[in-house]
């Protein structure tokens, strides 16, 4: 394919209000005049939808003469809050509490997912303090469309507390009742934090009680543990008793272990790499291990993409798993370079330092993790996400390490006066 020219690049609104074109051209980075590059094109759409005033962007690229395109970025830019929250129905929490759990007040920019946002941040609160029936509604409504003004409007209905007095198990055979209630985050009884909290009766926690008994059975080796819907009784004045009918099943154990789909390195290497071997119990912790282990052997030497997983065949009357492990195997890749995003504070050379790849060297997967991870600790970024961005080479890319920066300290002063010490400065 023939290299494309930008001529010329355009913002486009859709929707109400409007966004400042050198607002939007500060959050991109390709220019007029410049060869296409629909990578580059791609973070600059990621980086405007990171932008507070922008909330939806779409790239469109059309013909404007021999070998030259129109880049047209359609933004739906975000509304102005022109007043605080409104507030009605509430009872439990004041109108400037609610406000101050939204995180919301006047001149912020919101869409619709930020205010979303907002109200399930306002509805956990509030189910923490118990209320698991509360309903929130809430309006956005455009006060001046050209200058892209608005006000929300939220509306509760509170509901009453409640709360679950006991928790009962039936059918655990192998696992005891302090195991089933930690699964389920219930402190134990000697616990003194427990003395003094209540676990509301909410029914999507219930249910999600469910997947963490089964989890915690097939953690060691029940792979087809059930449980039955909870039966629940009301014991008034919004107290409940709870209890998980559990059917355990047998504890199973591997019988084989098989890996298909390796071409580059033998399976008597691979299952090697594998920790789990034939008469260990069948636990889904050590089959996901399995899993990884099989993902970093290939990708710490440099043929990233690998994909591993694992398919079981269980042997019901024999309580015994063999277990199949397909691979598909990545190309080896180099890295051509290392791109550091996100980091208007924290110099380059300090991220660097912290990480043990390099241009030029063949990709190792688990170093790459290993050096996402210390940039996490070194507690600068509030989040740090890495990935592979291609080039037009198929075997080389180019690995992107793109951080968050948060506050790190602050700076006090203070002063004040007593009748021994006179003047006091901090």
């Amino acid at each position: 394919a023939r290299a494309e020219t930008v001529r010329e690049i355009r913002f486009a609104m859709d929707g109400p209000g409007t966004v400042d074109t050198a607002y939007l051209t500060a959050h991109t980075a390709i220019r007029a005049g410049q060869t296409l590059d629909r990578g580059a094109v791609e973070q600059d759409v990621r980086t405007l939808l990171k932008a507070d005033r922008v909330s939806t962007v779409q790239a469109d690229v059309g013909a404007a003469g021999k070998d030259e395109v129109t880049l047209t970025y359609r933004i739906r830019p975000k509304l102005k809050l022109i007043e605080a929250v409104l507030v009605k129905g509430n009872d439990y929490n004041s109108v400037s509490r609610i406000q101050d759990l939204m995180g919301l007040k006047a001149g912020d920019f919101v869409d619709e997912p930020t205010v979303a946002a907002a109200v399930s941040k306002l509805k956990q609160e509030y189910r923490k303090k118990r209320f698991v029936f509360i309903r929130v509604t809430w309006k956005l409504e455009t006060v001046n469309a050209r200058e892209g003004t608005a006000r929300l409007i939220v509306t509760l209905d509170e509901g009453s507390r409640t709360t679950i007095r006991r928790f009962h198990f039936t059918g655990n055979d192998h696992m005891g009742r302090l195991d089933l209630k930690d699964a389920i985050g219930l402190s134990s009884w000697y616990n003194p934090i427990g003395w003094f909290t209540h676990t509301p009766y909410d029914q999507d926690e219930l249910e999600a009680d469910l997947d963490r008994i089964v989890q915690a059975y097939q953690k060691k080796g029940y792979l087809d543990a059930r449980v039955a819907q909870p039966v629940v009784l009301e014991r008034g004045d919004g107290r409940y008793e709870v209890t998980f009918p559990i059917k355990e099943g047998r504890l199973y154990r591997v019988r084989s272990l098989t890996v298909t789909g390796a071409t580059i390195y033998s399976t008597n290497v691979l299952r090697k790499a594998i920790a789990l071997k034939p008469g260990d119990v069948a636990s889904v912790d050590a089959l996901h291990n399995a899993v990884d282990a099989l993902r970093d052997y290939y990708e710490g030497r440099g043929y990233m993409r690998t994909r591993a997983s694992f398919e079981n065949l269980m042997d019901d009357a024999a309580g015994l798993v063999d277990v199949r492990f397909p691979v598909q195997e990545g190309q080896l890749t180099t890295i051509r370079d290392v791109t550091i995003r996100g980091n208007a504070v924290t110099r380059d050379k300090v991220i660097r330092r912290e990480l043990t790849v390099y241009p030029g060297e063949i990709f190792n997967g688990v170093q790459m993790r290993r050096s996402e991870k210390r940039l996490k600790n070194l507690g600068f970024f509030s989040t740090v996400e890495t990935y592979e961005e291609p080039t037009a080479v198929s075997n080389r890319s180019d690995l992107v390490y793109e951080v968050e920066e948060q506050r790190t300290g602050q700076f006090m002063v203070g002063a004040g006066f007593s009748t021994i010490d006179q003047i006091l400065g901090y």
